[in-house]
């Protein structure tokens, strides 16, 4: 990899063209009515999701697909946004529970990192107390105790979410803030970064499959959209001003691998994308460098 020196195009991408980013945090709207169970609402877009807002009421419970990019950083909250008693439950891939809290901030709900080590796609549930996830066998989380965040304790764990246990009356309109996600469609294609700035690092890459991708970086996240060249409309994870510069074109190493870099205090604090170049689909943008 050369030392973050910027070389041009990508696959017919118009570098000197992106100019200016746009907004840092984008919050997801819920659309319809979210499902209860697998695959759910799956959130779209590009770069770092913030926020969900949507309404459950009358014993609906809303599921969300989102990808957490930084394990590192991610939370989910209510706390301080919902005047009805909430629960939050997440689960990975397949729908087996990874965490769960109850009345972590007064009835609000909240989870934390505790129990959250990789990156990927995730689905996440807000539902009133006490309509709780179960599996074939049972409850995924006991019902007690509260105010702690625990991994599947229920007798329904381990196993994936089927049902839920019961309705409720209350509930109304929530928003919950995010941090260290992504929207859910952003796939498999995750990179990370490890090291010190300036110094060495490591940029490593999983689920990029065959080929050659790019390597983007920005002032920051955001939702930039290409305008030209045979990867027009694809909309990216960063931002300007000052535009993004292109660094360096790699093989992906049949989908998964790492390169390492010297890196100066004028790439301190940037951001970074992948790009594929044959196809234009990205990885999650992740930083500061």
């Amino acid at each position: 990899m050369r030392n973050f020196k910027s070389i041009g195009a990508v696959a017919g991408i118009a570098i000197a063209a992106l100019l200016t980013g746009a907004a840092n945090g984008q919050t997801w709207a819920e659309q319809g009515d979210a499902p209860s169970l697998l695959p759910g609402q799956e959130t779209q877009g590009a770069g770092p999701l913030t926020s969900i807002t949507g309404t459950a009421q009358g014993g609906d419970v809303d599921l969300y697909k989102i990808t957490i990019t930084d394990p590192s950083q991610f939370s989910i909250s209510a706390c301080g946004q919902v005047s009805w008693d909430t629960q939050l439950f997440l689960f990975d891939s397949n729908g087996n529970g990874v965490t769960h809290m109850d009345d972590a901030c007064g009835l609000q709900s909240a989870l934390t990192n505790t129990f959250v080590s990789q990156a990927g796609v995730y689905y996440v549930a807000i539902s009133a107390y006490n309509n709780d996830p179960e599996s074939p066998n049972g409850l995924i989380w006991a019902n007690s105790p509260f105010n702690v965040e625990r991994q599947p304790d229920g007798p329904g764990a381990p196993g994936p979410l089927s049902n839920w246990s019961a309705s409720s009356p209350t509930g109304g309109s929530y928003a919950l803030t995010l941090t260290g996600c992504s929207f859910g469609n952003a796939g498999g294609f995750f990179i990370s970064l490890t090291g010190q700035c300036p110094g060495q690092k490591t940029l490593a890459w999983t689920g990029a499959g065959a080929g050659q991708m790019g390597i983007i970086l920005g002032s920051g996240p955001g939702n930039f959209t290409i305008p030209g060249g045979p990867c027009q409309g694809t909309q990216l994870g960063l931002s300007g001003p000052g535009g993004l510069q292109l660094y360096t074109i790699i093989g992906t190493n049949g989908g998964q691998g790492q390169v390492n870099a010297t890196v100066g205090t004028g790439a301190c604090g940037k951001w970074v994308q992948c790009i594929k170049t044959n196809d234009c689909s990205t990885s999650n943008a992740t930083g500061p460098i």
